[in-house]
C-alpha cells in the first residue's frame, strides 16, 4: 500500500523532479495544491494539518519518521495561500541513497494519505494549543504583522484582527481536517522534488 503512490507518479499522473548531486543527503520536497487565501477556514485548516504532520517533536510525520525510522533530523511543512490556489509543501532531508529516500517518500506519503483516519482530539487540541502560543509570540513582531496584515488587505480587503485570527484557529475540528484531507493529497495532484546519486524513483 505504500507504493500506491509511488506508482501512480510513475505513471505521470502527478510529478517527479530528479536532479543529480553527489552529498551525503538528498533533499526532498513534496507540493500538493492547496485551499486558495479567500478560503479562510480551509485556510486555517491546513495551518492545524501542518501543525500534526511537522509543528512539533510529537507530530506524525517527526514520530514516524525520526523517532522510529531515524531516517530523518528535521522535517517542515507550510502551507501558501494565493488568489487563486495554494501549495501546501513537505520538505526534508535524508541519506542519499535508494532505499532511504524510497522509504522517506512513501512513509510521508502514506501517513499524509491516511491523516483522516489517524487524526484524534488529543492530537488536534495540542496542535491549536501550539498555534495559540505561536500566535501570540507573533503579535510582537511587527514583520510578520505588516507582512500578514498586506496580504490580507490584498486577498480580502480587510484585515484580521487577533481575535478573528485566535477564534478560527480554535474552530477548526477533527471533521473539518477529515473533510479537506481527501480533497488536499490525491496521488494525482501529488509533485515531487529530489535529489540523488543517481535517479531513484
Amino acid at each position: 500500500i505504500f507504493s500506491f503512490y509511488l506508482n501512480l507518479l510513475r505513471k505521470k499522473q502527478g510529478g517527479i523532479q530528479y536532479t543529480h548531486n553527489k552529498s551525503k543527503q538528498s533533499f526532498i520536497a513534496i507540493a500538493f495544491p492547496s485551499v486558495k487565501y479567500t478560503d479562510v477556514r480551509g485556510h486555517y485548516t491546513m495551518k492545524m494539518i501542518s501543525e500534526v504532520l511537522t509543528g512539533y517533536m510529537s507530530s506524525y510525520l517527526y514520530q514516524e519518521l525520526r523517532h522510529d525510522r531515524g531516517l530523518i533530523y528535521h522535517i517542515y511543512s507550510y502551507s501558501q495561500c494565493f488568489e487563486d490556489m495554494g501549495i501546501f509543501r513537505i520538505q526534508c532531508a535524508t541519506d542519499n541513497s535508494k532505499e532511504k529516500v524510497i522509504e522517506t517518500l512513501e512513509t510521508i506519503l502514506h501517513v499524509v494519505d491516511s491523516l483522516d483516519t489517524l487524526i484524534t482530539t488529543q492530537t488536534l487540541d495540542s496542535a491549536i494549543s501550539h498555534q495559540l502560543n505561536l500566535l501570540s509570540l507573533r503579535d510582537k513582531d511587527v514583520h510578520k504583522i505588516g507582512h500578514e496584515a498586506t496580504q490580507n488587505l490584498v486577498y480580502m480587503g480587510k484585515v484580521l484582527s487577533m481575535k478573528e485570527q485566535k477564534g478560527y484557529i480554535k474552530s477548526v475540528s477533527i471533521q473539518d481536517i477529515q473533510a479537506l484531507v481527501p480533497k488536499i493529497f490525491k496521488s494525482q495532484h501529488c509533485f515531487i522534488s529530489y535529489t540523488g546519486s543517481t535517479s531513484y524513483l
